[in-house]
């Protein structure tokens, strides 16, 4: 959710008070609610601006809820699916220009299940996963999102632990914004490898597409090329 509504829902490595509860329903069910400090202060590049603890320029709050269901029903497969959405306590001016305030607010839907398993390790084989978001319209730029992707783990025996995924994503502008900027959607596409050197250290070279940067028509597609280091101590 924060790719689509970044003010107010922030990815790490932002900082930011914040509490959290959850609540087993029963064996496959539990529903998480929480509380999170809304400061653009905690985004700035500047000195301890990653670790602040002042709310002097809070704005609000934002309260997400989700419930989940993990299941082996689809053949003896995990799985893990949620349901969940989120409303922030500010009023935001709305994206057309009309008169008037409105919530930041949204729902999302996510799958994720391993689709095969080789019998010697059941851990190995192929998964995937499905991310669905819808944002408050009147106040977001980006009206929804989806993504996809397929990895799979073990893909060689002489690398049980590696893994090779593929992903898909796309995001729809909202049309009060595309009629203004000659916004569309933008669709990127990436290609990676986890190799996985030691249980301490992870690697994880990735190859990009990007259809329609920012939704714009007349800038060029992109190729991009990266890599990502995890140390787990």
């Amino acid at each position: 959710m924060g790719k689509a509504q970044g003010d107010v829902w922030y990815n790490g490595p932002v900082s930011g008070w914040a509490a959290n509860v959850k609540y087993r329903l029963a064996p496959e069910w539990t529903i998480g609610a929480g509380v999170y400090e809304n400061n653009p202060e905690n985004t700035e590049e500047k000195d301890n601006a990653n670790f602040n603890l002042s709310t002097d320029r809070a704005n609000g709050v934002m309260v997400p809820v989700e419930l989940a269901w993990k299941t082996k029903k689809i053949n003896d497969l995990a799985g893990e699916y949620k349901i969940g959405g989120f409303w922030s306590s500010k009023d935001y001016e709305k994206i057309d220009g009309s008169a008037g305030q409105d919530a930041k607010s949204g729902v999302w839907l996510n799958a994720q299940q391993q689709l095969t398993a080789q019998s010697a390790n059941g851990s190995r084989g192929l998964y995937s996963s499905v991310n669905l978001t819808f944002n408050n319209e009147s106040t977001a730029s980006v009206a929804n999102t989806q993504q996809a992707a397929f990895w799979y783990k073990g893909p060689l025996d002489t690398r049980p632990m590696d893994q090779i995924g593929f992903g898909l994503g796309r995001y729809q502008f909202n049309d009060k914004v595309a009629s203004n900027s000659n916004k569309n959607d933008e669709i990127d596409v990436e290609l990676n490898y986890v190799y996985n050197y030691s249980p301490a250290v992870m690697i994880r070279p990735n190859l990009q597409y990007v259809y329609q940067p920012n939704g714009l028509k007349e800038t060029d597609d992109a190729w991009v090329a990266g890599v990502s280091v995890k140390l787990n101590f």
